[in-house]
């Protein structure tokens, strides 16, 4: 699995994560590690990575292209 993109909102990963299951593409969605963060700095942003296969990258990337074009 390969992080198609991170977004700060996991609403927008859900709406994401389902356009692509439409498409009959699976992704899954990973949490950064929080805490890690927190050390880091206590304004740090937590990204959720939507994760697809390598071999669905591609059209995974047309799918969102397209809706791009569509708003």
């Amino acid at each position: 699995m390969v992080s198609l993109m991170a977004v700060n909102n996991r609403r927008a990963a859900e709406g994401i994560r389902a356009r692509l299951l439409q498409h009959g593409i699976q992704a899954d969605l990973q949490q950064e590690d929080s805490a890690q963060l927190v050390s880091c700095s206590p304004t740090a942003l937590v990204f959720i990575h939507i994760l697809v296969a390598e071999t669905d990258l591609a059209r995974a990337r047309e799918v969102l292209a397209e809706r791009l074009e569509g708003a």
